[in-house]
């Protein structure tokens, strides 16, 4: 079944004659009591998308956004998600040198796994900071060896997201993203460690 063009008609004027290839021209007569005699189903929640002109049903065990191509077939894209600190002075108005950013994630099995891009920013006033990539990590249990090796030797995963970094500012921010290829994922902390620059790390 082919997508009604309309609600209405071309412009949604209802003032305007309906067009025939609607929304409204195809219930016709039919009303909620028609629909709705034997409603034993449980809710659902729904969506309504203004990129595609769509209404969707919501599922939370999806990690794919549905898109109506506009020719009767469809896509599934995967969501772009960003985690983004303030610029802050992070308790010292002074220079500081930010040397690392450590994320604890736990994220379900997929093949490939999602990249978790790090970034950091560094600037001596909060808007006018500069953003530098430092490195991606796949989503998964890191460590250097599979799940039969750790249970031979009673060893556990023990690896973090740690990615390194030498950039030197009085305003530190950072923002973690992934996205494009679904998967779910779920985050416990993101934190950076910094020194004040020439003195000891706080």
């Amino acid at each position: 079944m082919v997508t009604p063009l309309y609600l209405w008609n071309e412009t949604e004027d209802p003032t305007l004659p309906l067009h025939p290839d609607s929304w409204c021209a195809r219930l016709g007569d039919t009303t909620v009591a028609d629909l709705c005699e034997v409603c034993d189903s449980s809710p659902q929640f729904l969506l309504a998308s203004a990129s595609d002109f769509t209404i969707k049903e919501n599922n939370p065990e999806i990690f794919l956004r549905e898109q109506y191509n506009g020719d009767g077939t469809w896509r599934s894209d995967g969501y772009w998600t960003m985690l983004q600190s303030d610029m802050s002075l992070l308790g010292a108005n002074e220079e500081k040198i930010v040397k690392q950013l450590v994320v604890d994630f736990e994220a379900e099995a997929q093949e490939p796994p999602s990249q978790l891009v790090g970034e950091v920013a560094y600037s001596s006033q909060p808007k006018c900071q500069v953003w530098k990539n430092i490195g991606s990590r796949e989503l998964k249990c890191l460590t250097a060896f599979d799940e039969a090796q750790h249970a031979a030797n009673n060893t556990r995963a023990d690896r973090q997201a740690r990615y390194n970094t030498f950039y030197r500012g009085k305003y530190i921010g950072f923002r973690i993203y992934t996205g494009g290829v679904g998967g779910s994922s779920c985050f416990g902390q993101a934190a950076l460690a910094v020194a004040k620059a020439n003195a000891r790390n706080f």
